[in-house]
Formats: C-alpha cells, sequence, structure tokens
C-alpha cells in the first residue's frame, strides 16, 4: 500500500536502504545516509554490500524496512528494467553537473553510467555532447544516447581537439565515470576556467595524484562528487517508457541464473571460473 504496489506487479529498489533518520536523511540527502549504530556513524546499507540486505542473484528478493520501491511500469520489460539504478546514477550525474543550453559538456567513461549520464544530458540540449573512450563499439552506443562527439583518446589528443571547438576556452562541464587516473588528469586539463568537475567513479587505487593548483589558482573548478541515483528513479522509469534510452544496445545479454558465471565472464573476459566450478555449488539461495 505505501507503494502503491499489488500483487503481480514489477517493481525496483533504489540499491540504498537509508535510516531516515541522520540529518542527512532528513535534509533529503538519503543517499548519504550516515546513521548512529550506538557508538559511531555508520555506513549504510546497500543491496548487495551488507549483511541485512542481500543482492538480487536470487529467484527471489526480499525487501527490506526502509527500502525506497518503485513501480515498474510492464511495457519495460524486466531485462531493461536492470538498467534502472546505473541510469538513476547517470541523470543524477548529469544533474550534478548543471547543463546548461551554451555548455560543452564531456562525459568520460561509456560504460553503464556514462552512457546514463549521456542519455541525461542530451535532454539537456548541450551546445556540443562529447563521449569519450578506449572502446570504440562503446562508443558506437555512446552515439545512439545523443553524444554528437566520440572520441577515442587513445588515438587522438581529446583535450586538444575540446580546445579547439571552443576557442581555446575549454569545456564547460566534464563527468567522470571511468575509475581511471588519466580520465581525473585529462579532465582537469580540458576544462575551461570556472568549468564543473563531477566525478562518478569507484576507482582502484585510493588515491589519485591531481594538480591541486589547476582547480584552485589556476582555474577555480568547481569539483563534485557524486553518489547513486537519489530521487532520479521516477525520472529514470520515464526515459524507458518515452524511448529516450537505447536500452537494447547496453543491456545485449540475459542469461538464466543458471549461468550466472557465464554472464561474468561475457562482462569481463579476465575472469576464470573456480578449478571445479559447477553452478549448483555457488549458487545463491534465499
Amino acid at each position: 500500500e505505501k507503494y502503491g504496489l499489488a500483487v503481480g506487479d514489477q517493481a525496483i529498489a533504489e540499491q540504498i536502504v537509508p535510516c531516515n533518520e541522520c540529518e542527512l536523511c532528513v535534509s533529503g540527502d538519503y543517499n548519504l545516509c550516515n546513521p548512529w549504530n550506538g557508538h559511531a556513524r555508520s555506513p549504510h546499507n546497500i543491496y548487495g554490500f551488507r549483511t541485512m540486505c542481500h543482492g538480487a542473484m536470487a529467484t527471489f528478493m526480499k525487501y527490506v524496512h526502509n527500502s525506497r520501491i518503485h513501480k515498474v511500469p510492464h511495457e519495460i520489460p524486466a531485462e531493461h528494467a536492470v538498467y534502472l539504478e546505473p541510469l538513476s546514477c547517470g541523470i543524477h550525474a548529469a544533474n550534478k553537473a548543471d547543463i546548461q543550453l551554451s555548455d560543452v559538456v564531456v562525459v568520460s567513461g561509456c560504460g553503464a553510467v556514462g552512457l546514463g549520464a549521456l542519455c541525461a544530458a542530451k535532454q539537456k540540449s548541450p551546445k556540443y555532447l562529447i563521449a569519450l573512450d578506449v572502446d570504440d563499439e562503446r562508443l558506437a552506443v555512446a552515439k545512439k544516447c545523443g553524444a554528437g562527439e566520440c572520441w577515442n583518446p587513445s588515438k587522438m589528443d581529446v583535450v586538444k581537439a575540446v580546445m579547439e571547438i571552443t576557442n581555446f576556452y575549454g569545456a564547460h562541464k566534464y563527468i567522470e565515470a571511468t575509475g581511471a587516473p588519466q580520465s581525473v588528469k585529462q579532465g582537469l586539463e580540458m576544462l575551461r576556467r570556472k568549468g564543473c568537475f563531477v566525478e562518478y567513479s569507484v576507482f582502484k587505487d585510493e588515491e589519485v595524484p591531481v594538480n591541486m593548483t589547476k582547480i584552485s589558482d589556476e582555474k577555480e573548478i568547481n569539483l563534485k562528487g557524486g553518489h547513486l541515483g537519489p530521487h532520479c528513479y521516477p525520472t529514470a522509469i520515464r526515459m524507458l517508457q518515452n524511448g529516450l534510452v537505447p536500452v537494447q544496445d547496453i543491456v545485449t545479454h540475459c542469461y538464466p541464473m543458471s549461468e550466472f558465471m557465464k554472464g561474468f565472464c561475457t562482462v569481463d573476459r579476465s575472469i576464470v571460473p573456480p578449478a571445479g566450478f559447477t553452478p549448483d555449488k555457488f549458487s545463491i539461495k534465499v
């Protein structure tokens, strides 16, 4: 009743399960929930990352108390609805960038979140929308997401290219969605003075060396972070309903639960199944 759901409806829960009591939740920033555990401020619960909230690698899923649940229209197939979470993150990234009609916007990284950011940025009609990735196949999908220019940094000087189309001022907005240190350096180089840098990645290395002077004294860059997709699920659902996302080109494979390892290996060819692997030994039952 709380979410207007009935038996048989499709539904999706946001990845975070906020406490709804801390200062951040009360102010509306529930994606940054910082609950009190009786001794200190602790990390918030996230589906698949905390013992309280099991992930979705199961036939059925239990939504715990405080879950933020959204009804998904049946016209959106389940295999497309799985893209709602990364799409909501991309929408949040584009919103954080505060894109204007005259802006030159660069999205670095055309994975699930980066492609979502491109789709959302396209709806804001910037002057230029540029996608960067070292994978040409991903750049082809980025073109379908609305990118006007799709450049491969491994094949050309993308900083020089941005400078040339902006009369050497640089880009207004840079959304970093690769998690690669080189992309951070690249973004700081191609941004104009008073440009906006939105960081929306998780890095393998905890520390990324950057020239802080470029952020402060040289350019006075507005640096923003992004986490999850707060308040963005309704928009993500509407974008899928209205055909504003080429989701059929983003969700490319669909495997049964018994072939989950095949799915992992398809996404990352470096993954090797454990010796003696059989699906029944590793399947998760709820």
